[in-house]
């Protein structure tokens, strides 16, 4: 990772006798995008808005481009932050909304329409420009509060759930998008989301938040792949948590195991592998991409397969062996 570009030590933040955010530590490196998951009341929205400045730190000290930031109000502060409501003015129109932080900053009237067409253009939003907010889609509004927060050139942006307001098409659409956009800039994005395919998919690193905690950081798919905890594990995707009894049969040893769906091999694909047995599958449900199946093994445990859609999945009722790789069982503690 290159030189940070802010800094958070110990950062405590509290609601009465709630910790929100309890003893964070985390630094951010200039142009990376850096993803903040964790379910709801994990904590990673207060420490996005304490790094931003509307949430005041009870204790620890967050540093951005060398400068002590405590005391400084949000808009003294080298960050912007999009807010998952969008925030957009109603009585402004796309251009107006844009450049609505310039104006305050006094830039003069030919820069400010130089940069919001430059910006407009920066997401095909250009011909939006007289528009008001409740005329637009919400990819419109969306693309338009990225663009308000981008235009002032931060060496930070916060993103609050920026997608979570889209459906499930025009997320994946706005998720390449806003990868893109976020690579074209250079600038720092830290995104707090509570969905772990969103945060894995765009991240360069991964935080996993809980309680108010700092689980794990690192690139997403080591996150993913070998998770710290049975929390980091549930929280990054579907996994099959083994222990007692079905961990000594299936020979892992003690302890919890965390084992991926997609790493459990059905039928042939299962021969030679050298963990596994018998299964009945119990149940067989189709998300679209993938087929998920529920096996009841010969010993009673319940775990979950996926399989490709594009696979002939087995039917309910059969009777067929599982496997999966050593590697794919990896220890969980508390």
């Amino acid at each position: 990772m290159s030189a940070p570009i802010a800094r958070i030590e110990r950062l405590g933040c509290r609601f009465g006798a709630l910790a929100a955010v309890d003893g964070v530590d985390l630094d951010i490196a200039a142009g990376e995008f850096l993803a903040l998951l964790g379910a709801s009341g994990s904590g990673k929205s207060t420490l996005l808005r304490a790094i931003a400045g509307f949430e005041p730190p009870a204790e620890g000290r967050i540093e951005i481009d060398g400068r002590d930031m405590a005391g400084v109000p949000p808009h003294r502060r080298p960050v912007n932050m999009m807010f998952q409501s969008y925030a957009l003015f109603p009585h402004l129109d796309v251009a107006s909304n844009i450049g609505f932080g310039l104006r305050q900053e006094g830039v003069a009237a030919a820069e400010i329409a130089r940069r919001v067409d430059e910006a407009m253009a920066m997401v095909a939003i250009g011909h939006l420009a007289g528009r008001k907010p409740d005329r637009l889609s919400g990819g419109e509004r969306q693309r338009v509060a990225l663009m308000r927060a981008l235009i002032k050139r931060p060496m930070l942006l916060l993103l609050d759930e920026p997608l979570s307001a889209l459906d499930r098409k025009l997320r994946a659409a706005t998720r390449r998008e806003l990868a893109a956009i976020q690579r074209q800039v250079g600038i720092a994005f830290v995104m707090v989301t509570h969905d772990a395919e969103e945060a894995i998919g765009l991240a360069d690193r991964l935080a996993v938040m809980d309680r108010g905690k700092l689980l794990q950081i690192g690139p997403p798919r080591q996150v993913y792949d070998r998770p710290a905890n049975r929390r980091v594990a549930q929280v990054t995707g579907e996994v099959n948590i083994v222990e007692g009894s079905d961990a000594t049969w299936l020979d892992l040893g003690a302890g919890a195991w965390a084992i991926r769906p997609e790493r459990i091999m059905l039928g042939e694909r299962a021969a030679g592998l050298p963990r596994g047995g018998m299964a009945e599958v119990v149940e067989l449900r189709s998300t679209g991409a993938l087929w998920q199946v529920t096996l009841a093994s010969e010993r009673g445990a319940r775990l979950s397969a996926a399989l490709l859609s594009s696979q002939i999945p087995p039917t309910p009722g059969t009777r067929l062996a599982f496997g999966f790789a050593a590697d794919a069982a990896v220890p969980v503690p508390p």
